[in-house]
């Protein structure tokens, strides 16, 4: 597949298994006008669950906000949601070249924030349970800065703010992490949400009642 924008022009290749005719490999060469540039390669993901179509492999966006355009490939459809995720290459690399950053792939549905110099994710957890996500380029890596938990509330007919976490806060939703509290929305129904803090020496019993007082939707 040959893929024209106004940076490059781009050569798709899949590779398969000649028995099983599984997908095993991907090809994609950068051209300058005639010259061939770079040459991109990686192994397919099994996880993905619908493979990308070849004409809309490339996304060029500036995504670390350095006014340079950088190369964002479509691995496909993951989950039982299809989120979306990309290989991230940045521009003027070692050599030049572009330099991939696997970091981004953790990054669900990306949008680009040029304003706020922010990279958007969003997925869903369950029918009732929705996650934003917001990266920052940070001294050459793309850096987890917010997440926010959204629950669907059957009374007001939207999803509510549940919470709002930092970082360096994990949520699970195993009864097996130290609960800190639980929403109730206005249709009775409860939702459950267990944080604890990663290794970073902070103290959890200030951490839950900062989290507590702070939000007004925790209990």
């Amino acid at each position: 597949e040959i893929i024209e924008t106004d940076l490059h022009t781009y050569k798709a290749t899949m590779y398969r298994n000649t028995e099983t005719e599984r997908i095993i490999r991907w090809e994609v060469e950068v051209y300058n006008g005639d010259e061939l540039f770079q040459t991109i390669y990686y192994d397919h993901d099994e996880n993905v669950g619908c493979i990308p179509d070849l004409n809309k492999l490339i996304w060029e966006e500036d995504v670390n906000f350095d006014g340079a355009k950088d190369i964002l490939v479509w691995q496909g459809h993951y989950g039982t949601h299809g989120d979306l995720a990309y290989r991230c290459y940045l521009a003027n690399g070692y050599g030049g070249l572009y330099e991939f950053r696997p970091e981004f792939q953790e990054i669900p549905n990306p949008k680009v924030d040029k304003e706020q110099k922010l990279i958007y994710g969003i997925c869903r957890g369950g029918a009732s349970v929705y996650y934003d996500y917001f990266y920052r380029y940070d001294e050459n890596t793309f850096v987890l800065a917010q997440r926010n938990i959204y629950v669907w509330d059957d009374a007001s007919e939207d999803y509510l703010l549940v919470c709002s976490l930092d970082a360096d806060v994990v949520v699970y939703t195993e009864t097996d992490y130290a609960l800190v509290g639980t929403y109730e929305g206005t249709s009775g129904r409860e939702y459950s949400i267990s944080i604890y803090t990663s290794m970073d020496g902070r103290d959890f019993d200030k951490l839950a009642e900062k989290t507590s007082t702070d939000k007004a939707t925790l209990e």
